[in-house]
C-alpha cells in the first residue's frame, strides 16, 4: 500500500514554475504596464479597445437605421400537373448532392370524421411493413443507404418524406423502397396494436400537459361541428375501437394521385424530377380529390371557459377565427401579427406584459392559415395571483390595436426585420421544400416566394390595420384560462 502511495506521489506532474520564478514574472509584468502607461502606449491600447466597442455599438445603431433598400429573392419554381391529377412543384438546388421528395396528401385529421385519430394512425403505420419487407427490414434498408423516410399527419394534410443522396447508387434503391411503401403497405396488426398503445398513452399524458389541454379546448370550442374540431390525436374511445380495415379504407380513399401535391428540391434537373414523379405516381391509383372543407361557424360561449388545473401559473389564451391560406390579406395580416405578438421581444404584447409589467416570461400571438379559416391566438402564462391583471392588459392592448392599428414606426421596424431575415428562411433544401408543399397544397401562385418581400415592403399602415380589423376585429374572441382559480371571477370580484 505504501509503495503504491509513493508511486502515485512520484507520478504527479511537477509545477511548471517555482514560487520564486512566479514572483519574478509578476514584477516584470507590473513594470511593463508602468512603462506602457508612461509612454502613452497603454492609453493608446485602451482607446483602441474602446474604439472597437464603440464600433460594435455603432453597427447595432446602423442596423436599426437601415433603409428598406431594394431586395430580391429569386427562387425558380417549376410547376406542372401530372396526368393522374397530381400537382408537382420542383426547385433545382445544386448546393449539395442531395434531394428531398415530399408527398402532401389532403388526408389530415380533418378527414377523421367519427373516428378521431384515424389519419394519425394511418400515417404512423406507413413504413411499418409491406408485402415484401418487415418494419425492421425497411428501417435497415434506408439506414444502409444513408436515406431517411418519415410519415406524419397534421389537421390539413398527411405527409410522406424521403431524403437521399442523388447518386443513383443510393437514390435508386431508396426510391424503390418508397414506391413499395406507397403501393403495398400491409398495416400489420402487431404494429397497429403497438402504435395504438403509444397513442393511448399520449392521450393520457396530455391530461397533465397544460398546453395540450388548452389546445384541445380551443379547437373543440372554436370549431364546434366542424372537421377542425375533431381531435386529431384521437380519444380513448375512438382509438380502442379502431380496426385495421378502417386504416386500409382511409388509405385507399385519400392516399391517391389526384389528392396529392409532389414537392421536390435537390441537385436534380427537370427530366430527373419528372422521372421520379412518374415512378412514385405509378404506385398510386388516380382516385379523387378530397372534397373542400366547410366554412366554420363561430360559436363563442357566452361565458369565458376555465379549466381547473393544479399549476403554479395560470395559462391564458384568447382566440378567434383567422383566414384561409390563400386569402389576399395573408401578407398584411402576417405583418400585423408580427407587430402584435409574433415578433418576439419587439412585439407590443411582449413589451407591455413582459418588459413593462414583468407579468409573464412568455407572451405571443400566432395565426394558422389553413384550408378553412384557421385560428388566431394570443397565449401567455403568469402567476396565479396576477392572472386577472395580465388578462386585462392583454385585452386592452388587443382592443386598442384593433381600433387604431399599428404605428408607422412599428410597421417600419417590422418590415426591416422581415426583409433582413427572409433569406434565412430559404437557406436549406428542407425549408424550400416546406414552402413548395404549401404552394401546391393551398393552390398559391408559384411566384409567391419571389413576391413576398416586395409585398411586405409595399405595405402601408392602413393596409395592415384593415387586415387586423377584418379578422381580430370582425369576430368575437374566445377566452380560455387554465389554473387553480378562475381569473374571470377574480376580475369581477375586484370590481
Amino acid at each position: 500500500m505504501a509503495a503504491h502511495h509513493d508511486s502515485f506521489k512520484s507520478s504527479r506532474p511537477k509545477p511548471r514554475f517555482s514560487r520564486k520564478s512566479l514572483n519574478i514574472i509578476i514584477l516584470a509584468v507590473s513594470a511593463l504596464i508602468l512603462v506602457l502607461m508612461q509612454t502613452g502606449s497603454f492609453e493608446s491600447f485602451k482607446a483602441s479597445r474602446e474604439g472597437k466597442e464603440a464600433s460594435v455599438t455603432q453597427q447595432v445603431i446602423d442596423l436599426e437605421s437601415i433603409e428598406l433598400t431594394e431586395y430580391k429573392t429569386q427562387i425558380d419554381v417549376e410547376q406542372w400537373q401530372h396526368s393522374k391529377g397530381a400537382q408537382v412543384y420542383f426547385v433545382q438546388a445544386d448546393e449539395i448532392p442531395m434531394v428531398d421528395i415530399r408527398l402532401i396528401f389532403n388526408a389530415g385529421g380533418a378527414r377523421d370524421g367519427a373516428r378521431p385519430g384515424l389519419a394519425k394512425l394511418t400515417a404512423a403505420l406507413l413504413g411499418e411493413g409491406t408485402q415484401q419487407h418487415s418494419v425492421d427490414e425497411i428501417a435497415l434498408h434506408f439506414e444502409k443507404l444513408g436515406s431517411s423516410f418519415s410519415a406524419v399527419s397534421h389537421r390539413d394534410m398527411g405527409i410522406l418524406h424521403l431524403r437521399s443522396l442523388v447518386s443513383d447508387r443510393y437514390l435508386a434503391p431508396s426510391l424503390d423502397m418508397f414506391v413499395e411503401i406507397l403501393s403495398s403497405s400491409t398495416f400489420p396488426e402487431t404494429s397497429l396494436e403497438r402504435i395504438r398503445e403509444l397513442m393511448l398513452l399520449g392521450v393520457e399524458q396530455e391530461q397533465q400537459n397544460p398546453q395540450a389541454l388548452l389546445d384541445r379546448m380551443m379547437w373543440e370550442t372554436l370549431y364546434q361541428g366542424h372537421p377542425y374540431g375533431v381531435y386529431p390525436k384521437g380519444t380513448r374511445e375512438s382509438l380502442t375501437k379502431m380496426k385495421r380495415k378502417d386504416v386500409q379504407e382511409f388509405y385507399r380513399k385519400y392516399y391517391v394521385a389526384a389528392n396529392v401535391t409532389v414537392a421536390i428540391v435537390g441537385q436534380f434537373e427537370r427530366r430527373q424530377a419528372e422521372s421520379v414523379v412518374e415512378a412514385l405516381l405509378k404506385a398510386l391509383p388516380r382516385g379523387e380529390v378530397a372534397p373542400a372543407l366547410p366554412e366554420p361557424e363561430l360559436k363563442i360561449p357566452a361565458e369565458p371557459v376555465h379549466i381547473t388545473f393544479p399549476s403554479q401559473q395560470t395559462h391564458i389564451r384568447i382566440a378567434t377565427l383567422g383566414i384561409t391560406r390563400d386569402d389576399v390579406i395573408y401578407v398584411p395580416l402576417y405583418v400585423g401579427n408580427q407587430i402584435l405578438g409574433g415578433g418576439g421581444f419587439t412585439s407590443l404584447l411582449n413589451k407591455a406584459i413582459r418588459q413593462d409589467e414583468g407579468l409573464a416570461y412568455s407572451v405571443y400571438s400566432h395565426f394558422s392559415a389553413m384550408q378553412a379559416r384557421g385560428p388566431i391566438i394570443i397565449d401567455l402564462q403568469t402567476k396565479n395571483e396576477e392572472a386577472a391583471r395580465a388578462l386585462g392588459i392583454a385585452q386592452t392592448l388587443l382592443k386598442d390595436f384593433v381600433e387604431t392599428g399599428p404605428m408607422q414606426t412599428d410597421l417600419t421596424a417590422t418590415q426591416k426585420h422581415i426583409v433582413a431575415n427572409f433569406p434565412l428562411r430559404l437557406s436549406s433544401n428542407g425549408q424550400k421544400l416546406g414552402y413548395l408543399g404549401s404552394l401546391g397544397f393551398y393552390d398559391l401562385p408559384t411566384e409567391f416566394l419571389n413576391t413576398f418581400v416586395p409585398a411586405v415592403k409595399a405595405l402601408s399602415v392602413e393596409q395592415v390595420h384593415q387586415a387586423v380589423q377584418a379578422t381580430l376585429g370582425s369576430y368575437p374572441h374566445l377566452m380560455i384560462t387554465l389554473g387553480p382559480e378562475d381569473p374571470f371571477k377574480n376580475k369581477s370580484n375586484e370590481k
